[in-house]
């Protein structure tokens, strides 16, 4: 294979790699939501239980989720929630 032809195909793969991690990456944050909202259920289903008993029997406050700061270090493209230092021109 040519010189020509290797970078021609290396960029065709980069070009797909690229839009797999895009896709894995939708994927990953679909499914943390939806850890969320499960988190979520167990915890309402928890203080109806808590109500009806009266007494506490999980702590659901040890989980742990990734913190804005942490998702953006870990996806440096998606700058979403973050604001402009200044406004100021």
């Amino acid at each position: 294979m040519a010189a020509t032809d290797l970078k021609a195909n290396f960029q065709n793969q980069m070009k797909e790699i690229d839009e797999k991690i895009i896709q894995i990456r939708n994927e990953l944050k679909k499914a943390e939501e939806y850890k969320l909202k499960l988190v979520g259920g167990l915890e309402t289903l928890e203080l109806i239980e808590q109500q009806e008993t009266g007494e506490v029997t999980h702590d659901f406050s040890s989980r742990e989720f990734p913190n804005q700061e942490t998702r953006a270090a870990e996806n440096p493209e998606d700058d979403l929630g973050r604001l402009p230092e200044s406004t100021e021109e």
